[in-house]
């Protein structure tokens, strides 16, 4: 088994050799916190409650990656890339169309809850009795009725998959590399075994990659900052907060840093 680093020793030595990266991200947590503090916001539209929806939850995804990099977690940092991706991707793809397709996102809970609540009736989870004839029961019947024409496909609140969304709002490389790829981490796929294990010195024997790593620092960082960056980008635009400045410092920082993402 490869021998545990010691944490403090370990989580120094990352903070050195990416101390740059770590610096980008710092940067981007402290204009989302700033875009945050003292400005009240109010609300036009549905879109602009889902874009401050947005805004919020990837930062604490953005947050909680970096958390996890500056440890040496970096394959669970781009599990939780994956969301960011999401995130985004729901983002902007919305952005275009903020009236209809707030309103379609919006709506889609009822027939995401309907959905669940159906697969537990249908496991003996309820009553079936008490259960189907409960107010809250018909009143969720209610509203599902009345919007599931809106979704030919009721597993896609869009009709359209992830990665359709994602070619639509020019993030690509981002789902395949961010995405698609960081899935097999989430999902411990076979792709991933020689990740943890790998051949010994001697014959026969495997060493086990146990504890924190740099496997994946790097590469978690750098495609969550070019996320996180677009969100802060989009808050920036929908509720005008004049961080225009700020913004164009980081993306030119970023380029210096990280020279272009991976895999482009």
């Amino acid at each position: 088994m490869v021998e545990v680093p010691d944490d403090i020793a370990f989580e120094t030595h990352l903070r050195r050799k990416y101390s740059l990266y770590f610096d980008v991200a710092e940067r981007l947590l402290g204009t989302a916190r700033d875009m945050a503090q003292d400005r009240p916001v109010v609300f036009h539209e549905a879109f602009d409650g889902l874009a401050a929806f947005f805004f919020a939850k990837s930062y604490k995804t953005f947050a909680a990656i970096v958390l996890l990099a500056r440890k040496g977690f970096g394959e669970d940092a781009a599990v939780l890339s994956r969301g960011l991706v999401e995130n985004t991707t729901n983002l902007l793809y919305i952005a275009e169309e903020p009236e209809t397709r707030a309103e379609l996102y919006l709506d889609y809970e009822y027939v995401a809850r309907n959905r669940y609540i159906s697969m537990l009736e249908s496991a003996g989870a309820f009553d079936s009795a008490a259960g189907a004839s409960s107010p809250a029961r018909g009143r969720l019947r209610q509203l599902y009725e009345s919007v599931k024409s809106n979704y030919p496909n009721e597993n896609l609140w869009s009709g359209k998959s992830i990665r359709q969304m994602a070619d639509e709002v020019g993030l690509t490389s981002h789902y395949l590399f961010a995405y698609k790829y960081f899935s097999d981490m989430a999902h411990a796929a076979p792709t991933t075994v020689t990740q943890v294990l790998e051949p010994g010195e001697q014959e026969g024997l495997v060493d086990i990659a146990f504890g924190p790593n740099e496997a994946f620092v790097s590469e978690a960082l750098i495609w969550s900052c070019d996320l996180f960056w677009r969100v802060l980008a989009k808050n920036n635009e929908v509720f005008v907060l004049e961080f225009e400045t700020s913004l164009r410092d980081s993306a030119m920082r970023m380029r210096e840093v990280f020279r272009g993402l991976p895999g482009r």
